[in-house]
């Protein structure tokens, strides 16, 4: 028994995909979101924590609310043909919501700030006040854009958290007034799930 892999375009962003799992295999649910799961053999329902889950459009839509192993039994008219165990994590996008992450360079907040604080740092970082299981929190990618008060705005993008070289560059020639922008901070943390979170501003003194 497997279960198939489908297209993003076929099933919602934050679905779980599946290809070529077996009954004894472990994988993941996450809390807070539909898991849908879909069968390339032949099977009419599914318990899941007492709960009988019926088909929608050939897929089952799986959602978990605790944590923990689950255990998904598969059934085939009264036939059971397995059980699959899967471990169920907390849903990220509810614990970043809650937590309201801040993004610093270094260890600077937004607002205005001298150049040469700046420069001392080397990569951005977040912060989540009274929420210590977002330290792990990873910064994949950023974009930001440095606008001068006189002449044209430099844009660029970031596939880590260290600051760009071009932004260092423009940070040592800035002038009172000069705008850094960094936003579309893509973050990645429990279970690999990502999402983007608030950027941040700074404005030289």
């Amino acid at each position: 028994m497997a279960l198939c892999y489908l297209p993003l375009s076929c099933l919602a962003q934050d679905s779980i995909y599946f290809q070529n799992l077996t009954s004894n295999e472990k994988k993941t649910l996450v809390l807070c979101r539909e898991n849908i799961l879909k069968f390339d053999t032949s099977v009419d329902n599914l318990l899941v924590n007492g709960n009988n889950i019926l088909p929608n459009n050939g897929s089952f839509k799986i959602k978990v609310s605790r944590e923990g192993m689950t255990s998904v039994h598969v059934f085939d008219g009264s036939a059971m043909l397995g059980s699959i165990e899967f471990k169920a994590i907390p849903c990220k996008k509810a614990d970043l919501r809650e937590a309201n992450p801040q993004l610093t360079i270094g260890y600077l907040r937004p607002g205005r700030v001298d150049k040469y604080l700046l420069l001392a740092q080397t990569e951005l970082n977040i912060f989540a006040e009274g929420a210590p299981n977002l330290m792990d929190l990873k910064i994949i990618s950023y974009q930001f854009t440095f606008v001068p008060k006189n002449g044209d705005p430099l844009e660029g993008q970031a596939k880590s958290s260290k600051l760009s070289n071009d932004l260092v560059y423009r940070i040592q020639s800035a002038m009172s007034g000069d705008v850094i922008l960094i936003e579309n901070v893509l973050v990645s943390g429990i279970g690999g799930i990502e999402q983007k979170i608030a950027g941040a501003s700074y404005q030289i003194k």
